[in-house]
């Protein structure tokens, strides 16, 4: 069986944990007591009178309907949070996008994933393409795993990511550790502090960008060794889907047990409130 390093593993399995995790922490918040003369309402107004509490909602197409006061956990196909959000935020889609401010944490798994809004607390995340737009800002760490990461916004504390590209031209107030196959610094890019990296190729520093801290290159991992023997290319191990560090395998494991993990937990919720409501 083909090794990866440790550290990079925990990193992404920590990831899975933290999305599995929330559910069991907002069960623990007692629920708004229903009331038994409550009529009956279509979904698109059920869920706007739900947002006064938590709020759990899953389907092809998922979004806020107005301001959640509690938590708020979304799966579908396609997820939008378009309106604030009080406490924590868990989401999972083929697309995700945040468009509206997360109160506390936010937890996000998804195909695609576009946080353009403020987060008050702490973002874990996995994705294929992961995007930290110019407008949106972290308040504390980042955990991210991803295809493609792009940081253009801020995260005010540390950050550690692993990917096969990862661009930040945002700015990080804390300590930065990366691990990809290519890592590029924009000449928007301001690290506040240690600046720590695994690349298989040179870091692309462009002029402007600023790094406060001390730089250190970690050793890259070597070429397997069925690779060498064949002269397997960069292109040729693309296409078969390989990514440095064991990222591929591993990323894709996490992410769909994270997906499960949740989805699972919540499910029997789901019904019992549905059958409540029928």
């Amino acid at each position: 069986m083909r090794r990866v390093r440790a550290s990079v593993f925990r990193g992404l399995l920590m990831v899975a944990i933290c999305l599995a995790g929330l559910p069991l922490a907002a069960s623990a918040r007692p629920a708004a007591p229903a009331s038994a003369a409550a009529p009956t309402l279509p979904p698109a107004r059920e869920a706007e009178r739900a947002t006064s509490h938590n709020l759990h909602l899953f389907g092809g197409s998922v979004r806020t309907d107005g301001a959640v006061d509690g938590d708020f956990t979304g799966f579908g196909g396609r997820v939008s949070v378009d309106h604030p959000i009080g406490v924590d935020a868990t989401l999972a889609g083929g697309s995700v996008e945040i468009n509206a401010p997360v109160g506390d944490d936010l937890r996000v798994a998804g195909g695609s994933v576009t946080i353009s809004a403020p987060v008050g607390g702490e973002l874990y995340g996995a994705a294929g393409n992961l995007r930290l737009a110019s407008t949106g800002r972290v308040a504390g760490d980042a955990a991210l795993a991803a295809g493609s990461l792009a940081i253009d916004g801020t995260i005010g504390g540390s950050l550690r990511a692993a990917a096969q590209s990862i661009v930040i031209n945002g700015e990080v107030v804390g300590d930065v550790r990366l691990t990809a196959e290519r890592i590029a610094l924009g000449p928007k890019a301001r690290i506040g502090g240690a600046f720590s990296y695994r690349s298989q190729e040179p870091l692309n520093l462009a002029e402007g960008a600023v790094i406060g801290g001390a730089v250190s290159a970690e050793p890259a991992k070597a070429r397997r060794p069925h690779e060498r023997e064949r002269g397997l290319s960069d292109e040729a191990r693309h296409r078969r889907g390989w990514l440095p560090l064991g990222i591929g395998s591993v990323f894709g494991y996490v992410v769909l047990l994270a997906v499960a993990a949740v989805l699972v937990w919540l499910m029997p919720r789901f019904s019992a409130r549905a059958t409540e409501a029928v």
